[in-house]
């Protein structure tokens, strides 16, 4: 049914629920997984902060390290075979939607897992909407 399986994931908690729904896809189907994390630094070129913005960066993408690396423990654990990519995509979240589509694309996925940003209220209605970009594109979804 599946043989790769795309995983979107942020390190938010219903993106570690994706992680466990790829887990259990993959195992079921036999299928590769590609576990993504997509740098959002949009906040750095929208908020106003005297914040030095390059080390914010470095930071982001640090994190994005570990939380990739915390997903490969997960799916190695767990027996399925397994890559991890780190994108740096700067901009809006629509742009992260599209890196995930392109990546989806690139990798020829045959499913794309991933959760919504993991934040609730208005502020992060243009986040979630990162999921649905997403989906909408992809000719796997």
């Amino acid at each position: 049914m599946y043989r790769r399986i795309l995983l979107a994931i942020d390190g938010s908690r219903s993106s570690l629920n994706a992680l466990e729904q790829a887990v259990s896809m993959a195992l079921a189907t036999h299928a590769e997984v590609c576990a993504m994390f997509v740098v959002d630094d949009s906040d750095l070129y929208f908020e106003f902060s005297p914040v030095d913005r390059p080390w914010q960066l470095a930071d982001m993408i640090a994190y994005g390290k570990q939380v990739l690396a915390h997903a490969g423990g997960r799916l190695r654990s767990a027996g399925v075979r397994w890559s991890s990519r780190l994108i740096e995509t700067p901009g809006s979240p629509a742009e992260i939607a599209e890196a995930i589509s392109a990546e989806a694309d690139h990798w020829s996925a045959d499913l794309i897992v991933m959760g919504t940003h993991g934040h609730r209220g208005a502020w992060c209605s243009d986040r979630s909407r990162s999921t649905w970009s997403a989906r909408l594109p992809a000719p796997c979804c």
